[in-house]
């Protein structure tokens, strides 16, 4: 029996490769991805990249190069793009298309992972996109469930015309 399982298992992973995931969601419940990961991912055929801060993205320090016009772009599974190459992404293209069409030298910061909405970006956002200190700060929307995913109203509900936090505690 145990020599069968173990048949299976090295022929799933030889002819079959399962991909392994390149995101986790933290003790509060942000789904992120793993810092410095990367996964050949097989149903598309090319390496996904996971930075240092856990973006799908290139590395960027924190603090901003003088003159640069910083965007921090926010979004769920269209953003993080893993079915094509990084280079074929919004944020790239974006980031592209600025620095070629203006005279400003742009930078596209993507911080769009799966299955978020935009509560998670404002947690996000709130937690640690502000680090980077954009200039401009996008928030691409999903119609199709973005909207139903802040019917959960998991960290924050509208009190007196104001976002107000749920009682779960800060991200550090």
């Amino acid at each position: 029996l145990l020599l069968s399982w173990l048949l299976a298992e090295v022929s799933l992973w030889a002819f079959a490769p399962q991909s392994r995931s390149i995101s986790y969601q933290d003790r509060y419940g942000l789904g992120l991805h793993y810092p410095g990961v990367t996964r050949y991912e097989p149903r598309f055929g090319h390496d996904v990249t996971i930075n240092s801060a856990g973006m799908r993205d290139r590395e960027h320090e924190l603090a901003k190069e003088p003159g640069v016009f910083r965007i921090l772009v926010l979004g769920d599974s269209f953003m993080e793009a893993v079915q094509v190459p990084y280079q074929g992404s919004f944020p790239s293209l974006l980031e592209q298309s600025l620095n070629e069409l203006t005279d400003r030298t742009s930078e596209v910061v993507n911080a769009g992972v799966s299955g978020w909405g935009t509560e998670d970006q404002l947690r996000y956002l709130t937690y640690h996109g502000i680090a980077y200190q954009p200039d401009l700060v996008l928030v691409m929307m999903t119609l199709h469930n973005d909207i139903s995913d802040n019917l959960r109203e998991q960290w924050y509900t509208v009190g007196q015309d104001t976002l107000v936090a749920q009682n779960r505690p800060p991200i550090p």
